[in-house]
């Protein structure tokens, strides 16, 4: 057996969530939802991706405000108070026992009482919390950077699906994606154009560019997610001084920047070093982490640590 293969079974093996459905936590064997649910039929469902560190959930407020402003632009009544939210996500995280945890929060519409698109074809909807052990990414992410590529797949169009919409329905990230994995290019992440030609965001996460010490990141009117790192860093950005800006820009930017890098939730800031293109392939600036993104990492990472000093015994 190869050693990728080893390394797969390995990454299988360790893939041991704690799972809360509706308040009553179990393990991967026995979760169990029905196949009449409409986030299985329909992808009708939203979903948060949280971290929590020594069981302090990061950002709480900020991602259940989302949750909330997501389930509005479906039409949907989420079934717990947000304060109840929260304890059922603490009480799952210390049953979880991680120093450091990956929580994937999902709320469905619920069970259908028959097929038909009215949401009134079903009963009250379900709360589902996924607790993984993070064992953290590998550190040449962070120093030597990952390369970017870009989609065939346009980013949704605002008045088709809102990317605004943090929904289960993930297929147009999912093909960008793959739009790009298929290339065999070696592409670390898709870089997602809107019908203008405007890049918007990555299939998985926010983008940003660097030029002539300038930071530029895509404006949410653009068609993006409102990335709860992207907002932090754009406060972190300007308190410590650097010019930082909502922008609209295109793939040449992104290909003549001086810097580029990448945020999620779980990643914080990954250094873009490379792209490949139709264009060209060619490094990102000087083809190493840039002193502007390392500056920003190194100021999330400080901000991590003063947030969970600061709510290590409160619930938020």
């Amino acid at each position: 057996m190869s050693n990728n293969q080893n390394n797969h079974l390995d990454q299988l093996n360790q893939f041991n969530p704690i799972i809360s459905i509706n308040g009553t936590i179990t393990n991967k064997e026995n979760a169990k939802i029905s196949v009449l649910d409409r986030g299985l039929l329909f992808g009708d469902s939203i979903y948060e991706v949280l971290m929590a560190y020594d069981s302090v959930v990061f950002l709480l407020r900020e991602h259940l405000d989302r949750l909330w402003n997501s389930a509005e632009g479906l039409f949907m009544n989420i079934p717990i108070s947000k304060n109840e939210l929260s304890h059922e996500i603490i009480k799952t995280i210390k049953a979880a026992g991680n120093k450091i945890s990956y929580i994937r929060l999902m709320i469905t519409r619920g069970e259908a009482s028959r097929f038909g698109l009215d949401n009134d074809f079903c009963s009250k909807g379900n709360f589902i919390i996924i607790v993984q052990k993070h064992s953290g990414h590998s550190s040449h992410y962070y120093s030597e950077g990952v390369t970017l590529g870009f989609a065939d797949v346009i980013r949704n169009d605002v008045r088709a699906l809102n990317p605004k919409i943090k929904s289960g329905n993930y297929l147009n990230n999912f093909l960008a994606y793959m739009s790009v994995k298929n290339k065999e290019k070696g592409a670390y992440e898709s870089i997602m154009l809107n019908s203008d030609g405007q890049v918007t965001e990555c299939s998985t996460s926010n983008i940003w560019i660097i030029k002539n010490d300038k930071v530029f990141t895509p404006p949410t009117t653009v068609g993006i997610l409102a990335g709860i790192t992207r907002e932090t860093i754009l406060k972190l950005g300007k308190k410590i001084g650097m010019e930082i800006r909502e922008e609209n820009f295109g793939a040449k930017d992104v290909i003549n920047a001086d810097e580029a890098f990448i945020s999620s939730t779980t990643r914080i800031i990954f250094p873009a070093t490379k792209i490949v293109s139709d264009l060209r392939d060619q490094k990102i600036g000087s083809g190493v982490p840039g002193p502007m993104t390392m500056r920003l990492l190194a100021e999330y990472r400080k901000f991590i640590n003063e947030y969970i000093n600061r709510y290590r015994d409160n619930d938020l």
